[in-house]
């Protein structure tokens, strides 16, 4: 049985390759000719707000972060592709959980992977991520072994707990500051 880093290993060589996409949206690696959309992705105050991201008005320190991403090995942070259009729409990072999820009950015995996604704010409010996600999640289920998938996003990012409660997480804790929400085989 493989363990949650060989699990995350399987799942992130499947993002790499593309192989995951719904009818509107591809997750894919990090291109270098993403940096000018990634810019204006974490130029936004309000993306940066509500990722924890500090703010990243210049594009050397956009750069930074942006090849920070890029050179992971592996990599974490991959494009989500507006596939019609053929942009990039936004970015996820897939992780393990948090040493601080580990420490709820309710995730004890489980196997658990983290999402973290942004969106482009031109490509927002469209059903994006509710049409994705549900295609990411039965490939995370089908194909890798986790049995938990989380996500969090801070208290006042509504759009992003609408998202999360569209897609069947639950929220499973929150200290007022930030929600974190599990979704489970």
């Amino acid at each position: 049985m493989m363990n949650e880093a060989e699990q995350l290993q399987d799942l992130l060589h499947a993002a790499m390759e593309g192989n995951i996409a719904s009818a509107h949206v591809r997750l894919r690696t990090l291109a270098e000719d993403d940096f000018s959309s990634f810019y204006r992705l974490v130029k936004n105050e309000d993306t940066c707000r509500m990722m924890g991201w500090p703010e990243m008005k210049k594009p050397a320190l956009a750069g930074v972060f942006f090849d920070l991403y890029r050179q992971t090995d592996p990599p974490r942070w991959f494009a989500l592709e507006h596939i019609p259009s053929g942009h990039f729409c936004g970015c996820m990072e897939i992780s393990l959980n948090s040493p601080l999820a580990r420490q709820l009950p309710q995730l004890q015995e489980r196997t658990c992977t983290a999402l973290a996604f942004a969106i482009l704010p031109e490509y927002r409010r469209r059903g994006l991520m509710k049409e994705f996600l549900p295609v990411l999640h039965e490939y995370i289920f089908d194909h890798s072994g986790f049995d938990c998938i989380l996500g969090t996003c801070f208290a006042e990012n509504t759009a992003s707990a609408s998202v999360h409660e569209a897609c069947g997480y639950t929220r499973i804790a929150d200290d007022g500051r930030e929600q974190v929400y599990a979704r489970f085989r």
